[in-house]
This record gives C-alpha cells, sequence and structure tokens, in this order.
C-alpha cells in the first residue's frame, strides 16, 4: 500500500514538473547569457528576405480564369535586442493580373507580363516586439494608415514562430521537440493577422538530401553549421477555436449546425490555413530560411449547382541574405509610436485618415481573461441568488427600481408609448403576477406552498438565467473588446461597417469619399435605370436587372439619413397619385416603378438610416395598407444591426397609433416586430449566427431587459382587454405574437388563461398551448 502511495505521488510531482515548464520547453536549453541565445537573430547583423504574395479568385470547376493582385518587396530586419528588431519595407512593388493558368493557383505568374507599379507605401521602420521568443506585436509610428498596418502584420505573421512555448495551451498530445529528438507535435493560441486561433505545431528534421533538391527550402545553406539540423515545422490553424475572431457575417440561420468564420459552415464556405517553415541550427538559436502561408476559402455560390469559387491567398518569404551590420538600429521614435498586436485591425470607414488603431500592450495571456470572466460570472450568480424575488411583499416595493428604470427609459425616448403608459402596464403586470402568487399560496398548505413557490421562484429564475448566459460565451464577452467597430447607435450614421466593398473601397474607407462619388445622385439614377428596363421583363435577365438593385441597396447602406431622406422625397410617389394616374402613360409607370424599386431597396438596405426613414413614411402615413404591411414584414431578416435604440424605436413604430389604427397592418407589424426580437435578443443562437458579432459585438447586451419590462408587459395588457371585449380574432394575434417572442416570461402571463382563473373558450386555450 505504501508503494503505491508513492508511486502515485511520483507520477503526481511528474507531471507537477512537465506543467510548470509549459511555457518553456522542458528540454537541454543553452545557458542564457545575452538573449541572444535563443530565437531566429544575432546581433549586429542584418537580414534580408524576399517576400511574394498573391491573391486571386476564380470559379475554378468551371474555367481556370483567375483575377487578383501579386505584390513583391525586401523585409529588412536588423536586431536590436533579443526582444526587440528594426525593420522595414524596401522596394515594395504590385501588379494586377486576370489571366488563363493552366495549372490554376499552383501557375508561376513570373511568366506573365505583369506591369509592375510601385506600391503606395510608407516603408518607415517599424520595431517588432518579442516575447519568450514569439511575437507579441510591434510598433509603429502613430500616422501610419490602418491599411499599410494590416499589410505589415500579414509579412509580420510569417515571423511568428513559438518555439519556446510563449502561446502553448494544454493539451494531452503535447510532445515538445528536444535537441535528442528533433520532433514534436503541440499546440498553441497564437496570434497572427487572420486571428488568434487555436494553432498545431508539427515539427520534423528534415534529411540533408530531401532540402538539397528543393533549393526554395534552404536558400542560403551556407549558415547551416556542423551538427546543427534543418527543422521542417507545418502549424495548421483551426478557425473553430479562437479567442479572437475577424470577419463580417450576416443573415445565417440561428438553426445552422454551424458557426460563422470558422473551418466549416455547412456545405457553404470552408476555410483553411497552413504555414510551412525551414529552420536551420537548433531548436532554440535558428536561422529562418523560408516561410510559406497559404490561405484557401472555397464557397458555394449556390446552393443548387455544385461549382465551387475559391479565393487564394498565399504569403511567400524566403532569405535572401545576411550581411553584417554595425550601426545601431534606429525604430519609431518613442513619443511618436503606437503598439498593434499582430491581428488584422478593421478600418474606419468614415474616418478619412483611417490612422493606425493601438492595441493593449499589456494584454496577457487569454487564459487570464477567462479567468477573469469565469470569476465574474460567479459573482453575478451569486449576486443573483441573493436578490431572489420575494413575493410577500407589495409590489410596488419590490419592482420599485425597475420601473425607475423603465421611466427613465420612456422619458429618453419619447413618442407614442409614453413613460406613464409604459409604467402602468409593468406595474399591471407585476401586480396580476403578485396576486397570482398569492392565490397560489393561500390555496395549497404552508409547507407545500412554501416549497412549491420557493422551487418555482429558483427555477424560474434559473431559466431565465440560463436563457441570457446560454448566450455562446463568444458573443457575449465580445461586448466590451477594444478591436471591435464602433457601436451603431446612431439613427443618422452609416454604420462603420468592415470588409464589404462599399465601405472600404476606396483607400481603405467608404466609396462616399471618392471626389467622383455621388451617392444620392447614383441611388436615383440606379432606381429610374432599373425602372425603365422593368418596362420590358424580357430584357431583364439580358440587362443584369437584379444585379442593379443589389448594387442600389449597398449604395443606401453607406448613406447618410438625411442623403436617404432626400432621394426617397424625390422619387416617392403616393398612393394617391398612383390611383389617379395614367396606367397609359409610360413615362408615370417609369416613376411608378422607380419608386416601388428605392422602396424595397431601402427595406432591404437594413442599416439604421433606412430603418428610420421606412418609421417616418409609415407614422406619416406615406406608407399604409398593404404597402407598409409588405416593406414592414421584410425588416425582421434585412435589419442588420439591432441595437438596443434600433429594437426600441421598432417598439414606438408598433404601438404607434398610425400602426395600431390600420388594420392588416397593425397585425403584420406586432408578428414581424415579435420574429425580429425573437432573432437578435431572446434567441441566443440566431443573435450569434445572424448578425455580425465578430465585427461589433453583441449589438444589444444580453441582459437589455426589452422584452420582459416593454414588450411582454405591453401584449399582456393588450391581450387581456381583448379578451374581456371579446375579440377572438385580436386574442388569437396577440397569443401568436407572445409565442413569436418565446421569451420565459411568456408563461407568466399564459398561467392564468391555461389554469381557467381568467375565462376564454378552448379554441383559445389551445391557442395558447400552440404558441409556447
Amino acid at each position: 500500500m505504501i508503494g503505491k502511495l508513492l508511486l502515485l505521488t511520483f507520477v503526481g510531482l511528474c507531471t507537477a514538473y512537465q506543467y510548470s515548464y509549459e511555457y518553456e520547453f522542458p528540454s537541454t536549453r543553452p545557458f542564457n547569457k545575452t538573449g541572444f541565445e535563443f530565437g531566429a537573430w544575432e546581433p549586429n547583423q542584418q537580414y534580408v528576405y524576399n517576400v511574394t504574395t498573391k491573391t486571386m479568385t476564380a470559379l475554378p470547376d468551371l474555367e481556370d480564369y483567375w483575377t487578383g493582385i501579386v505584390t513583391h518587396g525586401y523585409l529588412v530586419i536588423r536586431p536590436k535586442d533579443h526582444n526587440y528588431v528594426v525593420a522595414y519595407i524596401d522596394r515594395p512593388m504590385y501588379a494586377a493580373f486576370n489571366e488563363y493558368l493552366p495549372r490554376g493557383y499552383r501557375t508561376e505568374l513570373s511568366r506573365f507580363n505583369l506591369k509592375w507599379q510601385p506600391m503606395p507605401f510608407s516603408s518607415k521602420p517599424f520595431g517588432i516586439y518579442y516575447n519568450k521568443g514569439a511575437v507579441k506585436g510591434f510598433y509603429v509610428e502613430k500616422n501610419v494608415p490602418n491599411h499599410e498596418v494590416n499589410m505589415l502584420k500579414a509579412w509580420v505573421s510569417q515571423l511568428q514562430l513559438d518555439t519556446q512555448g510563449a502561446y502553448v495551451i494544454k493539451s494531452e498530445f503535447n510532445q515538445f521537440p528536444e535537441n535528442n529528438t528533433l520532433t514534436g507535435v503541440y499546440k498553441t493560441m497564437e496570434p497572427s493577422v487572420t486571428g488568434e486561433c487555436e494553432t498545431l505545431y508539427d515539427v520534423n528534421a528534415v534529411p540533408e538530401f530531401h532540402f538539397q533538391s528543393h533549393k526554395e527550402w534552404v536558400p542560403q545553406p551556407q549558415w547551416l553549421e556542423e551538427d546543427q539540423h534543418v527543422f521542417h515545422v507545418v502549424k495548421s490553424r483551426n478557425f473553430d477555436h479562437c479567442e479572437q475572431r475577424m470577419g463580417f457575417h450576416f443573415g445565417f440561420s440561428g438553426f445552422s449546425d454551424f458557426k460563422p468564420n470558422t473551418n466549416q459552415m455547412g456545405n457553404i464556405v470552408t476555410k483553411s490555413e497552413v504555414t510551412q517553415a525551414y529552420l536551420t541550427g537548433n531548436w532554440y538559436n535558428y536561422t529562418i530560411q523560408s516561410v510559406s502561408t497559404v490561405n484557401k476559402i472555397v464557397v458555394s455560390p449556390s446552393l443548387v449547382n455544385s461549382q465551387k469559387a475559391m479565393v487564394y491567398a498565399q504569403v511567400n518569404m524566403t532569405l535572401n541574405e545576411i550581411t553584417p551590420y554595425d550601426k545601431y538600429p534606429e525604430g519609431p521614435a518613442d513619443d511618436r509610436q503606437v503598439f498593434v498586436d499582430l491581428v488584422y485591425s478593421y478600418n474606419l470607414a468614415h474616418d478619412k485618415k483611417n490612422f493606425v488603431r493601438p492595441a493593449n500592450e499589456t494584454d496577457d495571456s487569454s487564459s487570464s481573461d477567462s479567468s477573469d470572466s469565469s470569476s465574474s460570472s460567479s459573482d453575478s450568480s451569486s449576486s443573483s441568488e441573493e436578490e431572489q424575488k420575494n413575493y410577500k411583499i407589495s409590489p410596488a416595493e419590490q419592482y420599485k427600481e425597475q420601473v425607475k428604470n423603465v421611466e427613465h427609459r420612456g422619458n429618453r425616448n419619447r413618442r407614442d408609448l409614453n413613460a406613464f403608459q409604459e409604467k402602468q402596464y409593468y406595474e399591471a403586470y407585476q401586480r396580476d403576477q403578485f396576486r397570482l402568487r398569492k392565490q397560489n399560496e393561500s390555496s395549497s398548505s404552508s409547507d407545500d406552498s412554501s416549497s412549491s413557490s420557493s422551487s418555482s421562484s429558483s427555477s424560474s429564475e434559473s431559466d431565465e438565467h440560463d436563457f441570457y448566459s446560454s448566450s455562446e460565451s463568444d458573443s457575449d464577452s465580445l461586448s466590451s473588446e477594444e478591436f471591435y467597430q464602433p457601436m451603431p447607435e446612431s439613427m443618422k450614421e452609416a454604420p462603420q461597417t468592415p470588409f464589404l466593398p462599399y465601405f472600404t473601397g476606396y483607400k481603405g474607407y467608404s466609396v462616399q469619399y471618392a471626389h467622383n462619388v455621388d451617392a444620392s445622385r447614383y441611388a436615383y439614377k440606379l432606381a429610374y435605370e432599373i425602372a425603365e428596363e422593368l418596362q420590358e421583363i424580357s430584357q431583364v435577365p439580358k440587362s443584369n436587372t437584379l444585379n442593379k438593385f443589389t448594387i442600389l441597396a449597398r449604395v443606401l447602406r453607406t448613406m447618410h439619413y438625411q442623403d436617404v431622406y432626400d432621394v426617397c422625397q424625390k422619387l416617392f410617389v403616393s398612393q394617391k397619385e398612383r390611383e389617379e394616374g395614367s396606367n397609359h402613360s409610360e413615362s408615370f409607370a417609369k416613376k411608378v416603378d422607380a419608386w416601388n424599386t428605392f422602396r424595397d431597396a431601402l427595406a432591404q438596405a437594413g442599416t439604421p438610416p433606412a430603418f428610420k426613414v421606412i418609421k417616418e413614411l409609415i407614422e406619416e402615413k406615406k406608407l399604409r395598407g398593404d404597402e407598409a404591411a409588405s416593406v414592414i414584414a421584410t425588416l425582421p431578416k434585412t435589419i442588420r444591426y439591432p441595437t438596443e435604440t434600433v429594437m426600441h424605436e421598432y417598439f414606438l413604430l408598433v404601438t404607434s397609433n398610425a400602426v395600431q389604427h390600420q388594420e392588416y397592418l397593425n397585425t403584420t407589424a406586432m408578428i414581424s416586430f415579435c420574429d425580429f426580437l425573437n432573432r437578435a435578443q431572446v434567441n441566443n443562437r440566431s443573435a450569434y449566427n445572424y448578425y455580425p458579432v465578430h465585427s461589433f459585438g453583441r449589438l444589444a447586451d444580453a441582459d437589455y431587459k426589452i422584452v420582459a419590462h416593454k414588450v411582454v408587459p405591453w401584449f399582456a395588457h393588450q391581450l387581456r382587454e381583448a379578451v374581456k371585449a371579446g375579440d377572438s380574432v385580436k386574442v388569437q394575434v396577440y397569443i401568436r405574437c407572445l409565442g413569436h417572442l418565446g421569451h420565459p416570461e411568456i408563461l407568466n402571463v399564459f398561467e392564468p388563461y391555461l389554469e381557467g382563473k381568467i375565462p376564454v373558450t378552448h379554441f383559445q386555450r389551445l391557442a395558447f398551448i400552440v404558441a409556447m
């Protein structure tokens, strides 16, 4: 027995010893005298790397016609100390191409007569900062454009080689390379230009005869000394597990079996990235001979056809020369430099200067962040347990703070549903719940009632807590991250959307700033152009009319509220004009079709300014009846930025007199609003999958109480009044709306009707069951 205990103790000590060195590989390490005993650089040397990149796209399953851009330049590196090297880009060039490539992306572009041009690049020196042998980020001058910094990040990411375990994460399969084994497999969570994602390292030693037949692997073999080795390092990125995932997405269903911006997004998108590096020396002190990174994105343009589209990006970096350098390397000045990490930073679409966006230099590993978040979540859960609802006191006292918050929000967001009404609905709703609890307590024995009350209270509380906290930890934790775009809170400003061509297509920012682009004039002209093509339906396919409609919606997304409103006023045709106008006049028909085209494109735009214009058109009754209902019915699927402001403005629209007093429009508006709230706020899975949370974070706080404090009380009040009035149609509409919300709070609304405390018909009771 004692022997077994000693054996277990010994195993535990060995395991503890292994994990104590998790960020410093356990092996025969060299003695650290100057710091240059570790890493890829030697003092008083200048390293020159030949860097070539190409980004290209095609439909290769149909034909190998590729279009893209290729760049070339030299990355010059001068070590300052073992944790800081100065670098700059020398002679950057670029060329565009649109060619038939017989071997696809494997075709050598050097055979084509490319027209090389100087790249508009500042080529200012920057300082690369290392931490534990891995690249943490670099320093650049404050006035360097952000799009140029992103290009530097792509080049510097080639130098990211974690040979000392700075970013290693726990894995039962980790086997670290040592000088006596020369092989290893381990996982890291390391940053690069494509995000901070899990990376699998596969390390092997390459025999001499192998690399001699591939000169491009080791272009400078003279730096390989006796008793040294050539290491082949393969890095595979796993986009399923990322601490920082960069991208823009919209419209993926909440019921999809995949997350956006991951390795495999159903049968729609596939993404992969593999880096291969060749090092000469030993594992701790080496020379980077060559690095090649390949990123592939395969897209299915249509769910029907099997042909795939591909975006292929490759960065090649090969050692050109190493020469002595006795001068002192000079990087950015201390008073003019900012620190940036390796992860791509979004361009600000409406910032004409678009300077570099600094990162937090003191950020530690993600493990500390996760521990902080877990501790904060445990604190919040414990505090929520302490604040359990007490149903034996007056609801006026119990919900005093919540009512004050509701009143404050009502004063801030004025108009139809004022603060006094909202407060009344909320107090009446809570008063009903109080009475129900009292009745439940008095109808059973004190012991049973107390136990059932506490269990139901805790279960409902835990359900609500689970509902809010079950949101993907990614989307909840991202709401305050610095790397996100500014939240599109304003209802007048166009959002700062990343990646989309009309937002970043002109020198990294919106095309609105191009001197030859007048978006308002172009939108007006395009609406009329589409209207003219609609006069002859047979010409629509040849004229690419549907593509023009898509372009019109994209242009509207970049426009300010006032610009959208002005174009709307120019194109607007009232229903009275349409009724009185001549059906045989071609010019009048074009005018009507131009308005219909603009109206539908406006509904498809999905930005806060577009929603504001639609809201005003409905409130002013310029859009009414079936026309208004068709527009508002599309909004749940087209609104791209469901901020708290948009949710409240939508609620004001639905509850306004202009909507509620119009038959059919009121029903459509209420159902569409509840569908929208379910997708954007209640259902955390769709809130993550459907909206661009990787660009902006969660667009409305998961704890935003608009559903529990505003929407459910309002519908509960309307349902009660409809039941009293015996209006069966309205009763069914309100039941269906509450069901579409899908919020746990609706159970408290349905309870008295299902238990017979408020009499309803059998059919209506069935409707309650179906709605759940």
